[in-house]
């Protein structure tokens, strides 16, 4: 056993069984072979080897899965399915329904006495795997194929067999179950590691949740058992919004707008171009001309900075530069300079200086940005003037 022969091709060797397979060898009394002396027979679902010339599988121990057919060693267990509470786990694993946690035990397996949960309480883990469990070294291959053979058209026991045919995933009867907890909802697939610790003089369970999602959005509950969240009953009227334990409301924050209803949980920050300068407000308010609201979250408005025009409300930044000709103080709102206009229009600048587009300051500054700046020599300024040459130049006899 161990071996298998093909005598068309291997000329009287008899060959070793192949990783993943097993050869139940052949005998006098053919009638009782389990499967043909010819061939390395792949281990079927739910099963491996990881040695040769063996004539017998190895079941999939609990925490892993052997899905396919002529696996050398199981693969780690998808997260949401159940690997446990049995053996021999193949591509047909559980799913915990919703509202629930499937209980995953210490190291993955299920702990069957109460010298296991003494062990267990210890931190002592539990090693009952043999040895074969450890993987072949790196660099072990099967031998060379013989010509005529192929690997991947070894035969395999039939998975469809009438005792596997029509099989649902279902969880088995030992696996524990409890209710998704208080702030969390458990949609289907969710698991806890269940572990023992010392308290006092006895074991106690502790139960952790892997995957299970917090019910940390505003303005929803999540009850005990719960598979999705649901909206809390407590609403919030406009200008309020629901605090984080969702027990009460809060007045509505400086800078923030809160509509209220069902749904609106958090306060929104006032979009740019807008403000709110009072608490509990449910809508925000508009920046108005000679103002701008830069950013998010804005509670005042700021005033138009020097050297520009802010003629629009609810802007963000300024409509225009202040014209030449004149300068402009913070807080200016029309481009027309003979409108009168105190405060929130342009200034016409003083004879013997002139101005430049987006001239901001009163303070005379030949060098300066945003400064007034005096008349070059050999010309004059009149009010209002725009440009270094001035009104004109000076006359014979004067300077």
């Amino acid at each position: 056993m161990g071996t298998y022969y093909r005598p068309e091709l291997h000329f009287g060797y008899a060959q070793k069984c192949r990783y993943g397979s097993f050869c139940v060898g052949g005998g006098s009394n053919q009638t009782r072979w389990l499967a043909s002396p010819e061939a390395s027979i792949k281990c079927p679902p739910g099963t491996w080897q990881n040695e040769r010339e063996s004539f017998g599988c190895f079941t999939c121990p609990e925490g892993v899965q052997c899905p396919e057919p002529g696996m050398d060693f199981p693969l780690r267990g998808t997260l949401g399915l159940v690997d446990w509470g049995k053996t021999g786990y193949d591509a047909s694993q559980g799913l915990c329904p919703g509202g629930f946690m499937c209980l995953r035990p210490p190291h993955g397996k299920t702990p069957k006495t109460e010298d296991t949960l003494r062990r267990l309480g210890a931190g002592t883990e539990e090693r009952e795997l043999p040895e074969f469990m450890i993987p072949n070294a790196p660099g072990q291959l099967p031998d060379m194929m013989l010509p005529g053979e192929d690997i991947n058209s070894a035969p395999f026991i039939n998975s469809s067999a009438p005792g596997r045919r029509l099989r649902l995933p279902i969880i088995p009867p030992n696996v524990r179950m409890v209710a998704c907890p208080a702030g969390y909802y458990c949609p289907p697939g969710t698991i806890a590691d269940l572990s023992f610790k010392w308290s006092g003089e006895q074991v106690v369970e502790v139960i952790t949740p892997i995957n299970a999602v917090p019910c940390s959005i505003p303005g929803i509950i999540c009850s005990e058992g719960a598979h999705i969240p649901t909206v809390t009953d407590v609403v919030a009227a406009p200008g309020q919004y629901i605090n984080a334990d969702k027990s009460g409301v809060i007045s509505c924050p400086l800078g923030y707008y809160c509509p209220g209803g069902v749904g609106n949980g958090m306060p929104i920050p006032c979009p740019p171009g807008t403000y709110q300068a009072t608490k509990g407000a449910p809508v925000c308010s508009t920046c108005t001309a000679g103002t701008i609201c830069p950013g998010f979250g804005g509670h005042l408005p700021e005033l138009c900075p020097a050297g520009r025009v802010c003629a629009h409300p609810g802007r963000m930044l300024p409509s225009y530069f202040c014209p030449a000709g004149s300068y402009c103080p913070p807080g200016v709102f029309t481009l027309n300079t003979l409108s009168g206009i105190f405060p929130g229009g342009p200034k016409i600048c003083p004879q013997g200086t002139y101005c430049l587009q987006g001239t901001g300051s009163f303070i005379i500054d030949d060098i300066g940005l945003g400064t007034m700046r005096n008349c070059v020599e050999g010309t004059f300024c009149g009010a209002n003037t725009t440009n270094p040459g001035g009104s004109d130049n000076c006359p014979p006899g004067w300077y």
